[in-house]
């Protein structure tokens, strides 16, 4: 079986993300699509977020009338931070007889060399779903040499371009701006209902506040934090090396000089 893997934190599902989740699953013969709610990004640990009950709620809300879709509880039922290698690592263990496709925007495509492991990443997926992006430019070539391996698992989805974000839906409801056809009905009605993401849901608006979240915020930026000091430790032993070798060569110069 192919099966699409849609990560992110979803919050709030929006029709977009249905819109590239349908047209992948048509344009890359995909028999089912895994969406994985990811409590918190590790690339975004400072961003705030709104909690977990509240995103699943919705995020099955917009699922409920299509048979293909589904959630994924792999990031939820462990431990942060979530790394998408990781992910696909557990589903390919779950599932050694599938096929996965992992879906992703240009934007994502551009910056995978800085996610963590994506080699490993790689080596977990049969192939990587992109929306290209109208005008948007990717030097895959490039990737490559980053990635080996990559160009040949990329396979574009063509999808309408929809400027709609999740960041965009909650300004919109804090300032009480209309969002009913950026969502699916029943998102809508439940965050209407349960008045989300409105200033006033201190419950909502402020769930790193609270115990859980603090501590899911503090694994995600320690593992975060840990990753950049190593990253900078070997750049600054490469840069050490530089500086060695730069000294020889010198060195080795000044000795090949004829004397006046």
């Amino acid at each position: 079986m192919r099966i699409g893997v849609f990560g992110g934190t979803f919050d709030p599902p929006h029709l977009a993300h249905l819109i590239l989740a349908e047209e992948a699953c048509f344009q890359l013969d995909l028999e089912r699509i895994l969406w994985v709610l990811t409590p918190v990004s590790p690339l975004k640990p400072d961003v705030r977020i709104s909690p977990l009950k509240q995103r699943i709620e919705l995020l099955e809300a917009a699922l409920v009338d299509n048979a293909k879709f589904s959630i994924s509880r792999v990031d939820i039922e462990r431990a942060a931070p979530h790394y998408t290698f990781e992910t696909l690592r557990i589903l390919s263990e779950c599932y050694p007889a599938d096929d996965f496709v992992f879906l992703m925007g240009g934007d994502s495509l551009r910056n995978l060399p800085q996610w963590e492991n994506p080699d490993e990443l790689l080596s977990n997926c049969k192939e990587i779903g992109v929306m290209r992006r109208p005008g948007a430019e990717i030097n895959i070539p490039e990737l490559e040499l980053l990635i080996p391996g990559l160009s040949s698992k990329v396979k574009w989805i063509e999808a309408p371009l929809l400027e709609i974000s999740g960041r965009l839906i909650r300004n919109r409801l804090r300032l009480g701006q209309p969002v009913r056809y950026f969502l699916h009905d029943e998102v809508y009605k439940i965050i209407k209902a349960k008045n989300f993401y409105n200033s006033k849901n201190k419950t909502a608006y402020f769930y790193f506040l609270t115990t859980s979240g603090i501590e899911e915020k503090s694994r995600v930026t320690y593992r975060f934090l840990k990753r950049k000091i190593k990253e900078y430790e070997e750049i600054k032993t490469e840069i050490e090396r530089l500086k060695s070798e730069t000294a020889q060569f010198e060195q080795t110069e000044s000795q090949d000089l004829p004397n006046e």
